[in-house]
């Protein structure tokens, strides 16, 4: 690349000159909420709001960046899934880079150690191999792992699980590591792991099971989500 490069983080000290951080009011979340800020930018979308529609149009005219008024985490993440906009736009983000030829891995648990939230992730995997997205399960043992890996340069490992639970009833944290050595080491153990400990789901076997196995995915699935609407007591979650 040359020097002449602009990454995301250029424009970011751009924008906080102009409306610097600091006069924000407490409540608001300002700032970069996704990416990487050392990533090359060439065509950048401004929206109002990052919904899925938006994240569509912003892949399918190849922006590299995504400047919105209304911020994509404006409250506490308290879950990800398809049926909430979050969660819509992150599935949508997974499945459109699978569809464009970029190797997307899921690592999953495959021993349920708690069997309600195993069947209601299971209730999930339909989408996202229909997307492309390659879905394995660990059997070796119960997984408790709660890393990411992307382009052998950006990493995260820490405490949050992808559901509601997580952070509604536990303090969670996670560390992001911009370091390809680290994302390398990581990778490969998942790589492993995927390897020697795991069965893949096939699209065509996950759509051939029983409706006895669906009815008790989706049950699941519905037991989960309002228990959380139960747990909460109100909250925003």
């Amino acid at each position: 690349m040359s020097a002449s490069t602009v990454r995301v983080q250029d424009l970011l000290g751009v924008v906080h000159s102009l409306y610097p951080p600091d006069l924000a009011a407490e409540w608001d979340n300002v700032g970069l909420q996704v990416g990487d800020p050392t990533a090359p930018v060439e065509r950048v979308l401004v929206a109002l709001d990052p919904g899925t529609a938006v994240v569509q149009a912003a892949c399918a005219q190849g922006a590299q960046l995504l400047v919105t008024h209304h911020p994509l985490l404006f409250k506490p993440l308290r879950r990800l899934t398809p049926d909430d906009p979050v969660g819509r736009a992150f599935v949508e983000a997974l499945a459109r880079r699978a569809r464009e030829g970029v190797r997307v891995r899921l690592l999953l648990q495959g021993q349920p150690e708690y069997a309600l939230q195993f069947h209601a992730q299971r209730a999930l995997y339909g989408q996202l191999l229909a997307g492309g997205i390659e879905i394995h399960e660990y059997v070796a043992s119960y997984l408790h792992a709660k890393v990411a890996v992307v382009d052998e340069h950006w990493a995260t490992v820490g405490s949050s699980n992808i559901d509601p639970y997580s952070l509604l009833l536990a303090r969670e944290a996670n560390v992001v590591v911009h370091d390809v050595g680290f994302a390398r080491q990581l990778g490969g153990a998942l790589d492993e792991a995927i390897e020697q400990s795991s069965r893949r789901i096939a699209l065509a076997d996950y759509a051939s099971r029983g409706w006895i196995a669906r009815a008790r995915d989706w049950c699941a699935y519905f037991v989960v989500r309002l228990a959380t609407v139960v747990l909460a007591r109100g909250r925003d979650y």
